[in-house]
């Protein structure tokens, strides 16, 4: 699975900006995910709703395995909070927000 987060909501300073490179990133990426045989999933510029159909989607192909491997790579804004970090999410406006953030644990 590759993410792929460029187009914040709020790009004014002292808020998330707006990326350059997270597309490519993800495109070379998922190539080489694909060279070393797996399935990969593309996402671009998800919100916090998107990244909870993320994780559905996830949940749907992997249903029924007894054992799954699952590399997955995100381009985007990250931050850590009481040191546990995070992904942005495109609709994040600022970390006062932090229901727009998607933590990994």
């Amino acid at each position: 699975m590759v993410i792929a987060n460029s187009k914040y909501k709020s790009n004014k300073i002292g808020k998330f900006g707006n990326l350059a490179g997270p597309r490519q990133d993800v495109e070379r990426v998922g190539k080489a995910f694909e060279d070393l045989g797996f399935k990969v999933f593309r996402f671009q510029n998800a919100t916090r709703e998107g990244f909870e159909s993320i994780s559905q989607t996830l949940l749907q192909q992997v249903a029924g395995e007894d054992s799954i491997e699952v590399p997955v790579y995100y381009s985007g804004h990250g931050v850590e909070l009481a040191n546990e970090f995070h992904f942005v999410s495109v609709d994040a406006e600022n970390l006062k927000d932090q229901s727009k953030l998607v933590g990994l644990n």
